[in-house]
């Protein structure tokens, strides 16, 4: 919301004043459209930003030329009135405020990403036995250049007995070592990346 006043002297066919705006409070609500390629896949993402200022002051300097202005309705000469009118005017800014503005993320961003459908390619997992309850599992050349590996997920099961444990994931994406397991003679272990 805007508000605003003028103060004016006029002498002759000058007119000059003296004008205040006072911006109370404006508000903008500015969608915006992200375009990401990753690898093969294209990710489309949104967002909302709310920008709002809540003060704004405007000090301007007004000078106007007037002169006669003839509006006719025909090109019959008693249809014609001459009033006076401005024929040139300029505004010059003198002084500006405003108050510091908030900008807010109302909505976080949204995503939308094309799946990458191709298989990354296989790596190589060494695993080995510490001692009667622990396991180190190291890996390494998983590759896949459409795609980020985020997360490993490493499975540990024995031939004879229960899992030993199930997709602990892992963010460092080389190696992961278990302790407190329970393993059973004679049984070999399978690990999983």
């Amino acid at each position: 919301m805007t508000v605003g006043g003028q103060v004016s002297i006029q002498a002759a066919l000058l007119r000059l004043g003296i004008r205040i705006d006072v911006k109370l409070m404006d508000t903008k609500l500015i969608p915006t459209l992200i375009l990401r390629v990753k690898g093969a896949s294209l990710q489309v993402c949104a967002e909302l930003r709310l920008d709002i200022e809540p003060l704004a002051l405007k000090l301007s300097l007004v000078f106007d030329i007037l002169g006669p202005i003839i509006k006719c309705r025909s090109w019959k000469p008693w249809t014609c009135r001459i009033t006076i009118g401005v024929w040139y005017s300029k505004t010059i800014v003198l002084f500006t405020w405003s108050a510091r503005g908030i900008k807010l993320v109302p909505v976080p961003e949204i995503c939308v990403q094309t799946p990458d459908r191709t298989p990354p390619k296989k790596g190589d997992v060494e695993a080995k036995q510490n001692d009667h309850e622990s396991l180190t599992a190291e890996w390494g050349g998983f590759e896949d250049p459409e795609a980020e590996f985020l997360r490993y997920y490493v499975t540990a099961t024995a031939s004879a007995g229960p899992t030993l444990f199930k997709d602990i994931p892992t963010d460092d994406g080389t190696s992961l070592t278990v302790k407190g397991l329970s393993f059973v003679h004679g049984s070999y272990v399978t690990v999983t990346v």
